[in-house]
């Protein structure tokens, strides 16, 4: 247990600095806003293909203010949603693209097994960590040499959540198990009478 509050001050102490960093280098022109043609430009130097509407999306997914930019307190309020977030309704579409920048930290446009899972181990703990590298990576193993794109590893986190959503209890499945122990119960004492 003392090492998993240590674990959790550490991660929220430099939490505020990463994101920062990630925050001012999407901030290109240094005006303290992140506007779409920003976005797109640092989605453009990586190779990463998006449409224009896309890349709107992702700025109004955020854009508390609907000033059409995302300011930092929007930029900290959308990591701290996304970071929260057991349900997976919080849009993560910045929320990715902050992650692949915080694990790129030698900004060479490809993240590494290894730059993944430092960060990752601090926002999941122990017991996740093989099982979230294996959903982004395919594999846990640290000497697969594996490394992902941005565009990649979107990807992977796109389809990683959508597993999440999925495998969730919804209320119709909770009703059809709900029903079915009631029709087995209703049953048992038909059987026993017999």
């Amino acid at each position: 247990m003392a090492t998993e509050l240590s674990r959790e001050r550490f991660a929220r102490k430099n939490e505020v600095q990463q994101l920062r960093w990630a925050f001012e280098l999407l901030d290109s022109n240094h005006d303290g806003q992140i506007d779409a043609d920003e976005l797109r430009g640092y989605f453009d130097a990586l190779g990463h293909k998006t449409r224009k509407a896309e890349v709107e999306d992702m700025i109004w997914e955020v854009d508390e203010d609907c000033d059409g930019t995302i300011n930092w307190p929007e930029f900290q309020a959308c990591w701290q949603r996304c970071q929260e977030d057991k349900a997976g309704t919080e849009p993560r579409g910045l929320y990715n693209v902050v992650l692949f920048l915080l694990h790129d930290r030698g900004c060479s446009g490809r993240v590494t097994l290894e730059e993944v899972m430092k960060i990752t181990y601090l926002r999941v703990g122990k017991e996740a960590l093989d099982e979230e590298l294996a959903a982004v990576f395919g594999t846990s193993d640290l000497n697969s040499g594996k490394t992902l794109s941005l565009t990649e590893f979107l990807g992977c986190l796109h389809l990683h959540q959508l597993q999440q959503i999925r495998s969730r209890p919804t209320m119709k499945s909770r009703q059809g198990s709900g029903s079915a122990a009631a029709a087995a119960a209703a049953q048992a004492p038909a059987v026993a009478a017999k």
